[in-house]
């Protein structure tokens, strides 16, 4: 299972964590995702927003093909 962050590539407003959430807990049920900031605070360049573990990557799952 793999752990990562989101980083802001530049000066912004932090918005939609909650898509965040949703979108890593649909490719993976047990994914952990922590907000770092809250919505509307401003990040800087390099900030961390968002940390995610338990993240297992749905490309690289293996499937029964026939």
């Amino acid at each position: 299972m793999g752990k990562g962050i989101i980083l802001a590539k530049q000066k912004l407003i932090v918005c939609g964590s909650d898509v965040v959430k949703k979108v890593f807990h649909t490719l993976d049920s047990n994914t952990k995702v922590k907000s770092v900031m809250k919505d509307g605070e401003t990040a800087e360049s390099g900030d961390v927003m968002f940390e995610i573990e338990d993240f297992k990557n749905p490309s690289k799952r293996r499937t029964n093909s026939t």
